[in-house]
């Protein structure tokens, strides 16, 4: 069996299975994420597994079965660390008489099965190391064939358990709120995955490029190399290799280099240290490459050389011709496995690079949209102080227009509401089959108020004149939109200043007659007229307060007559 490799090439089932079948004794080393975890074989039998948390939960397990209490943990442990420090917990228990063997036994069997479970799904590297073992539980023992019969029936078991499940249709759930209703936790999350995500989508792929000039050990090392999941292409001298980092630069994969010292030049076919022409070129042009250089001269000038150039390690092969054949495999089996280290290191540290800068990017991307987020509330406290002194003033108005029911105090009241947000506007009544001119103001030239008096001419706007206000009247419907230059004329002849392009048309209407209508333009549009159904409001009740008025008159008048 290989002594070491991926456990991505190959499974940790395979090499129990392989272990187990050559019956050998020593200590099987996995390395991953999780952390080391450590599985002990006597004659190809588990006798110990021991993953990170497996010291942890043995007290915790003896306890969740109420075969001791915290207490009796407790002075355990005092004990263990004042007079039984050489001694296990689990031999402290057994002496005290609070478990017996068996109980022990049978709980540190299940989690020695407990920590191979969970190893069985790890991603990483192992090594097997041959050896003799001693102070091990050999009465702890685990059949390998037995143990990964169970994993295969417990997920028998939960696939059948899931397809005898009757899947039903979910139940219909009310519409999901809108973005600025949901919780502000989810919102920061959603962000943060979809910066994550966008960013991995520009995350390099790793590849390793092997230069060896000597065909057996660029086959060993590349052979070597991918047994522990690394992607490797080899080139027999470095004018290639570097015409593939040429061609790799612009793209998203990012290489580490492996190479050989002593190989023919750049420059010259004849040059000796070619690797080191290729490290100086890789120094100046590909600094952010990280290289790897191996070979078999002891030399410490040039070692100090490599270094100096940028190499990260420098890494001594076994000589041929001082080794047997057999020691010559065992060392460069050794040695690829260093190389695998290294390797590893390297891409590790980039990873760590990489996520650094993606943090950096996600924390930018969160204080602009920190920064939007004070920007939009800072906007929405303004629109919600707007909206409360409109209608606090709504209110008021209100209230007095039905109070006091005179015509003139209705259109002095519109026409301070308009003169809030509206640069201009006016007051028009009907008279006579003419629309005529009431009250108006300006805020660009000062106030422009005119009242209505029995001149008539003076005031007169001309009711065919103005199509938007024929269709007002015509429809009794509000009327929003454009302005044509001929009708913004006649609006500046009475108001001065630009001519509007823009505007809105209200009409009042007493006893389903329209008698007055209100009219306001705004320039520069940028409003939309945001105070429109306000408006609208007061001039119901204007037209409420004037129809109070006419029936008060009317039946002053009965009584007068009466």
């Amino acid at each position: 069996m290989k002594l070491s490799g991926s456990l991505e090439k190959n499974k940790l089932s395979d090499i129990l299975r392989e272990v187990k079948g050559e019956s050998l004794t020593g200590i099987l080393a996995l390395k991953s994420q999780e952390g080391f975890g450590t599985i002990y074989f006597k004659d190809g039998v588990i006798i110990n597994a021991y993953s990170p948390t497996f010291r942890e939960r043995l007290g915790r397990r003896l306890i969740d079965k109420q075969h001791i209490t915290e207490k009796d943990l407790r002075k355990v442990m005092i004990y263990q660390k004042t007079e039984g420090k050489n001694l296990r917990i689990g031999q402290i228990l057994i002496q005290q008489g609070l478990v017996t063997e068996e109980v022990l036994n049978e709980n540190l069997r299940e989690l020695m099965e407990d920590a191979l479970y969970t190893m069985v799904f790890w991603d990483g590297i192992y090594r097997f190391e041959a050896s003799e073992l001693k102070d091990q539980d050999i009465n702890l023992m685990i059949d390998v064939d037995k143990f990964l019969d169970d994993i295969d029936k417990s997920f028998s078991k939960i696939e059948d358990d899931f397809l005898s499940v009757d899947i039903q249709a979910p139940p219909k759930r009310d519409k999901k709120p809108d973005k600025e209703h949901r919780d502000i936790k989810d919102e920061i999350i959603e962000s943060i995955d979809n910066i994550t995500r966008s960013i991995s989508s520009f995350t390099p792929q790793e590849i390793v490029i092997l230069v060896e000039d000597e065909k057996l050990m660029r086959t060993i090392f590349a052979d070597g190399l991918k047994n522990f999941g690394y992607r490797v292409e080899s080139f027999d001298n470095p004018t290639e290799a570097l015409d593939r980092i040429k061609t790799l630069e612009p793209t998203r994969v990012s290489p580490i280099l492996i190479m050989d010292l002593v190989m023919p030049g750049i420059s010259s076919p004849t040059e000796l240290y070619g690797g080191l022409e290729l490290l100086s070129e890789i120094n100046q042009n590909y600094p952010h490459i990280p290289v790897i250089v191996i070979t078999s001269i002891a030399d410490y000038e040039i070692r100090l050389k490599s270094l100096f150039l940028g190499s990260s390690y420098y890494l001594q092969k076994p000589e041929k011709a001082r080794l047997s054949s057999d020691m010559l495999r065992s060392g460069l089996d050794q040695f690829v496995e260093e190389l695998s280290f290294c390797v590893g290191n390297l891409l590790r540290n980039k990873r760590i690079h990489h996520e650094k800068e993606q943090l950096a990017i996600i924390r930018e991307q969160l204080i602009n949209e920190l920064m939007d987020a004070k920007f939009e509330l800072g906007s929405a406290e303004k629109e919600i102080e707007r909206d409360i002194f409109d209608l606090t003033y709504l209110k008021k108005t209100t209230r007095d227009l039905l109070k006091k029911q005179s015509f003139a105090f209705i259109a002095d009241t519109l026409i301070d509401f308009l003169r809030i947000d509206q640069k201009r506007g006016f007051i028009a009544i009907l008279k006579r089959g003419e629309l005529c001119f009431y009250r108006g103001f300006t805020n660009e030239s000062g106030d422009n108020i005119l009242k209505y008096n029995d001149k008539q001419d003076q005031y007169c706007i001309g009711f065919l004149e103005l199509k938007p206000f024929e269709e007002v009247v015509s429809f009794n419907k509000i009327y929003t939109g454009k302005l044509s230059p001929e009708e913004g004329e006649v609006i500046k002849s009475f108001l001065g200043g630009y001519v509007p392009k823009s505007c809105f048309i209200i009409p009042f209407r007493v006893y389903e007659k329209t008698v007055a209508i209100l009219y306001c333009d705004d320039e520069e549009q940028k409003n939309t007229f945001r105070n429109l159904d306000q408006i609208q409001i007061l001039c119901n009740c204007a037209s409420l307060a004037m129809q109070i008025t006419i029936l008060n008159e009317k039946i002053a008048r009965k009584r007068h007559t009466g």
